[in-house]
């Protein structure tokens, strides 16, 4: 999968803002704490929004999350430091490998897979990255190649899996079969709920839509 990145092209664009757009399903449960001190779940529902962020290095920016047309939390303007602008670049490369290494060491597989989904969401992935992201994820133990498959989007890729013990999720990742680019991922709970159901639920499936280098926290002015 890593080979394919050679052909993706570089992000478009040019400015101090990380842009990324993203969509999908969430879940949401409502819980109550029973008399033996137990907190099951009462209730469960799905909504699908819509997410866009610009991200500064210095952490300033804007959050835009809606539900359907209406503007939900966390959206707003952000000063400095008050989002994740962190952002990974060529010099950091020794410092990811060596990150990645540590979780394959301790077989942290689930932390890994978690830790390449973060990576994702806060900011633009270029090819050069996401090359050496999936070099390092392939190492990983326990991850299940389930081989070609569409997302929600009817978008043709590639699927990963791995299920983690510790935390009782599958994550699922879908790759572009061309470039090897992420196209969604899916958090499932193998477990049955609510009460009585027996199906497992999937508690979140973000798709990418765009990202790219950006002047401005304006959606008129991006595609």
């Amino acid at each position: 999968m890593s080979d394919r990145t050679t052909t993706a092209p570089e992000p478009r664009g040019s400015g101090t803002y990380h842009y990324v757009h993203t969509a999908g399903w969430y879940r949401h449960t409502s819980r109550l704490l029973d008399q033996a001190g137990n907190i099951p779940i009462q209730s469960a529902s799905t909504e699908f929004l819509d997410r866009r962020q610009w991200i500064a290095p210095d952490g300033s920016g804007r959050l835009l999350v809606t539900r359907g047309d209406v503007e939900i939390q966390p959206s707003g303007h952000y000063p400095a430091g008050g989002l994740p602008g962190r952002f990974l670049s060529s010099e950091d490369l020794p410092e990811i490998a060596l990150r990645l290494r540590e979780n394959i060491q301790r077989s942290i597989t689930g932390g890994a897979v978690k830790a390449f989904i973060t990576i994702w969401q806060s900011q633009v992935v270029p090819p050069f990255l996401n090359k050496i992201l999936l070099t390092r994820l392939a190492e990983l133990p326990d991850l299940i190649d389930e081989g070609p498959t569409t997302d929600r989007m009817g978008r043709p890729g590639t699927a990963i899996s791995h299920t983690d013990p510790q935390r009782k999720i599958t994550y699922r990742l879908i790759f572009d079969n061309e470039i090897g680019m992420l196209l969604s991922h899916e958090d499932i709970k193998p477990e049955a709920e609510p009460a009585g159901d027996k199906t497992p639920a999937m508690t979140s499936c973000p798709m990418w839509l765009d990202a790219c280098y950006t002047d401005t926290t304006t959606v008129a002015k991006l595609p």
